[in-house]
């Protein structure tokens, strides 16, 4: 019971967005909160648009959370199709950036919630993206990609309301290399 109301009021998301994005949700008192384009610089619209097949809806809005030297920028739009793409760059983490996302990505694959009928969970390494495709009936789901930089990564996320719509790991691959090459 508790994990389908964690996971349909998007538990799920930030469990794949790692560690220590949730520890800057928890702890919204220690955030100093402000207006951030360092994310939104990463990916054009027109470059989501030709990947994903579809126009933006509004313009890529982002923010930066600092939380004792721990950044967090993210940028998000959304797209015709019900999709929202985010784009997420995670820095001065205390650790390893693929460790990371292995632990991540391993601590997500885990859960029971996987288990059920109709949900799927699945890995691919595509060139030197770490992609997981995750989603259960009637909740959101997503496709992720992620690629390390030392002590950082960042992440190209799209979230879907159906599994039948999700965007494939390699075109999510391609979109978080773009990313990563202007980080």
């Amino acid at each position: 019971m508790h994990r389908s109301v964690f996971a349909s009021m998007g538990y799920l998301h930030r469990a794949m967005t790692g560690f220590a994005v949730l520890v800057f949700l928890v702890t919204t008192s220690a955030l100093a909160q402000q207006p951030s384009d360092v994310a939104c610089k990463l990916l054009q619209p027109a470059e989501i648009e030709s990947a994903l097949g579809g126009k933006t809806t509004n313009k890529p809005s982002g923010f930066t959370f600092n939380n004792r030297g721990e950044v967090l920028s993210s940028c998000s739009t959304e797209m015709t199709g019900y999709r929202a793409v985010t784009i997420n760059l995670i820095q001065n983490l205390p650790v390893d950036g693929g460790l990371a996302i292995r632990r991540i990505v391993s601590e997500v694959a885990r859960q029971e919630q996987w288990k059920v009928k109709g949900a799927q969970f699945a890995e691919k390494t595509v060139g030197n993206a770490t992609c997981t495709m995750y989603g259960r009936p009637n909740v959101p789901d997503f496709t992720e990609c992620k690629i390390p930089r030392g002590r950082a990564y960042v992440q190209v996320e799209v979230k879907v309301p159906e599994q039948k719509q999700m965007a494939s790991m390699d075109v999510v691959a391609a979109l978080v290399q773009k990313a990563y090459t202007r980080w």
